[in-house]
């Protein structure tokens, strides 16, 4: 599911492992700062060796990935103007990932997630709270 703000810009993808189909499924796409895919392979499959060599790259918005291992969060998105857009809820399997505008998480049960983002990160400019 894409979130969107008033202006059709993306603001966050809620995506549920459990219904992904198929070997490979490529949650963003090319033009995004960040990169999502998940992958469903067989036994003896293999993902050819390969490296990623540097490139200059200008980004702009700090991106976020949630990953939910155990438990049940409730999400909120903003946009831009800090009104909320969307509320939902993830749960164990799914990935929230989000891109610009705000968000607020709450823990509806105990919660293990993974959280990844770009870095490197400085807390004090990289964080503003609303």
């Amino acid at each position: 599911m894409e979130i969107k703000n008033k202006k059709g810009e993306l603001l966050a993808i809620v995506f549920d492992f459990n219904s992904a189909e198929g070997s490979k499924n490529f949650i963003t796409d090319n033009s995004q700062d960040f990169q999502i895919a998940s992958f469903n392979l067989e036994k003896n499959e293999e993902i050819l060796r390969h490296y990623h060599p540097p490139q200059p790259r200008n980004l702009s918005s700090t991106n976020e990935v949630i990953i939910v291992l155990e438990g049940e969060i409730e999400f909120d998105i903003y946009d831009e103007d800090l009104s909320i857009c969307e509320s939902g809820v993830i749960k164990k399997g799914n990935l929230l990932a989000l891109f610009n505008g705000g968000h607020g998480l709450r823990m509806k049960k105990d919660s293990k997630f993974l959280e990844v983002k770009q870095g490197p990160y400085d807390e004090t400019k990289d964080k503003i709270r609303f």
